[in-house]
């Protein structure tokens, strides 16, 4: 026990030194944001986000471990494999064909790996329970991609300060309301959440591709896992309604690089909350494209018989809030 309490200790310091030498450190191992051509900010920023956040995921395992109960909703193997290729993008820059490509070899292992990130049924509110009968590889390659459309559409809607990180704390928060008792696994990976987004808000930091693969590691892992162990706890609609602004996003904006000839997972400004952002100002920006993901999620939780309107409004409000800020532009 004495030893458990003392690698808390030793996190929260390096926690600290970590915060405090974030420069040094990010120069150290180029973990730098230089403005570019498709960037919005101004000025150099380390991107030590990612580090902050595994500390405080490591955190937490040692926390479970203090109250003695066994990690069961998360695959901790994922989690860091995740979390090392985004670190080591970060770095080095890896092209984007060769991150995709190592990030699928990584989950499909692992998911072959790990029985309870297989999906065998899904959850439907209105068509009950759908079952896939002896058809193993049905049950392997939807989590593979699953989790792969996560990441990326995650890691996408990592573009202005504070959205990530909102997004984050936002699922984290319905998944606890769901079941309270889900909120030890983590209690304390959401406090480090707020303390990054605190430096992100200043500028000094950003999540980088480490932090963004870690935080949709997790989620992503919560959430099949629980669909394995616990098939009531979430309905495939609700889990739709939670991920679908990041990732009716990202869809657009393959299918529109696909149109013009462009690498899909190419960087651009013409993300919703880039637009949104030509259109207001951060705080209005953040506050209605949080709002486009919990209005309808929420309203699901307490009004779930209108389940295909409340997914229809979410849907046509992001398109609303497109076009009309294209065309005001135009």
């Amino acid at each position: 026990m004495i030893n458990i309490f003392l690698l808390i200790l030793i996190n929260i310091v390096l926690s600290f030194l970590l915060i405090k030498y974030r420069f040094i450190i990010s120069k150290t191992f180029n973990l730098l944001d230089k403005p570019k051509k498709n960037k919005i900010h101004n000025k150099t920023v380390p991107i030590i986000g990612g580090l902050l956040i595994m500390l405080g995921f490591i955190s937490n395992l040692i926390f479970l471990e203090v109250i003695n109960i066994e990690n069961e909703i998360i695959n901790i193997t994922l989690v860091l494999s995740l979390f090392a290729i985004g670190f080591l993008d970060d770095m080095k820059n890896l092209k984007p064909n060769t991150k995709l490509l190592i990030c699928t070899g990584v989950v499909l292992f692992l998911t072959i790996e790990d029985k309870q990130l297989h999906i065998n049924h899904l959850n439907f509110f209105f068509l009950d329970r759908l079952i896939f009968f002896n058809k193993n590889y049905i049950e392997i390659l939807i989590p593979t991609l699953c989790i792969l459309l996560l990441i990326n559409a995650y890691n996408m809607s990592d573009g202005i300060n504070g959205l990530a990180g909102m997004c984050a704390l936002s699922w984290f928060f319905y998944i606890i309301i769901k079941d309270i008792l889900l909120s030890k696994y983590f209690a304390i990976i959401i406090i480090f959440i707020f303390l990054y987004l605190f430096l992100n808000f200043k500028n000094d930091a950003f999540l980088g591709d480490g932090g963004n693969y870690l935080i949709s590691g997790i989620i992503a892992s919560t959430l099949i896992k629980l669909n394995f162990i616990y098939p009531q706890k979430f309905f495939a609609e609700e889990i739709f309604l939670i991920l679908s602004i990041p990732g009716i996003d990202m869809f657009r904006l393959f299918c529109v690089r696909i149109y013009k000839m462009k690498n899909p997972f190419r960087g651009d400004l013409d993300h919703f909350h880039h637009i949104l952002l030509r259109e207001y100002n951060i705080k209005k920006t953040l506050l209605i494209y949080m709002g486009l993901i919990n209005i309808p999620l929420y309203a699901f939780y307490y009004l779930n018989n209108y389940l295909v309107v409340i997914i229809l409004i979410q849907i046509i409000g992001y398109f609303f809030l497109i076009n009309k800020t294209v065309l005001k532009k135009k």
